[in-house]
């Protein structure tokens, strides 16, 4: 299936997003180990929480495309078969 240009960028932003997640909670872990463990463990989720927000948001961009694709879709069936419809109409009455 080709994918377009918005698509690309969509799929791109939401790998970012995900590298981001990584990064951020090992930085701030390795940052935070000297105060302790849990401090550290803590802040790394703080740091994965932050991405995790990007990775939603992107996420759900994602799923309203595929769903505004899939409307248009089932709009351009649904104008054939009223079409089609309409037709039958017009020849029964006859």
């Amino acid at each position: 299936m080709k994918k377009d240009s918005f698509e690309i960028v969509i799929s791109f932003m939401q790998g970012v997003s995900w590298g981001i997640v990584v990064v951020a909670a090992l930085l701030l872990f390795v940052i935070f180990y000297p105060f302790g463990l849990l401090v550290a463990s803590l802040s790394a989720v703080f740091g994965a929480s932050v991405g995790m927000v990007m990775v939603v948001f992107f996420e759900m961009a994602y799923i309203k495309m595929l769903q505004l694709k899939e409307s248009k879709k089932q709009t351009e069936i649904l104008t054939k078969i009223a079409t089609s419809l309409e037709k039958d109409k017009k020849l029964s009455n006859n």
